[in-house]
């Protein structure tokens, strides 16, 4: 959970937290569709520019994103820049 600085879930924080959780799924299956493990699924990104690695790395989902990374494979581009400019590991930091 994201808690504010006073220890209390905000409703901006959460709010926030929903809509990129429910944008990671979203894209999730939107890669599914794509065929997904080659390189251009599994890098593929959504209309704003966005991988679907960097979605889970915002949305904080760890497991998610090890998991992601493993069903891959080595297509994945773990250097992509998302529209950005940024990479997973800095969206995520």
């Amino acid at each position: 959970m994201l808690w504010c600085r006073v220890r209390l879930m905000c409703c901006v924080c959460a709010a926030a937290l929903l809509a990129s959780m429910a944008g990671a799924c979203a894209h999730a299956l939107h890669w599914a569709g794509l065929g997904g493990h080659t390189a251009q699924g599994v890098n593929q990104p959504d209309g704003s520019g966005t991988p679907l690695l960097h979605r889970l790395a915002a949305a904080g989902l760890a497991h998610a994103v090890a998991a992601f990374v493993v069903a891959a494979g080595p297509a994945l581009d773990l250097g992509q820049r998302d529209g950005r400019g940024l990479t997973a590991l800095e969206v995520a930091g």
